[in-house]
């Protein structure tokens, strides 16, 4: 199973369980650091957040990573309000992400 999972622009409280359930999955089975794609990811909600917040603690807790890759910077914020956003790695890598003509979103 991938350590990666993309999510998508909205991670709200009607959809968030679903993904709550498929990075738990994955956090039990991988053998490297869980990454979660987030160069679409415009909002998450309060629900998510806590959980998130919840399997970092416990991954640091047991010498392991939650990382988080471009995370937008109200993301980071959204997070940092409600949770240590300390207990994430926080991964940059180049994306199409800021490069509207070649398909990418302009938000950050």
């Amino acid at each position: 199973m991938k350590a990666r999972l993309d999510l998508p622009e909205r991670v709200d409280s009607f959809n968030f369980e679903g993904f709550v359930a498929e990075i738990e999955t994955r956090l039990a089975s991988a053998k490297e650091p869980v990454t979660l794609n987030m160069n679409d990811t415009r909002f998450i909600s309060l629900p998510f957040i806590k959980k998130l917040a919840q399997m970092a603690h416990n991954e640091r807790s047991a010498g392991r990573v939650l990382r988080l890759l471009n995370p937008s910077e109200k993301v980071k914020k959204q997070i940092g309000i409600f949770a240590d956003l300390n207990l994430f790695e926080i991964e940059r890598r180049p994306s199409m992400r800021g490069w509207p003509e070649l398909g990418g979103s302009a938000d950050f």
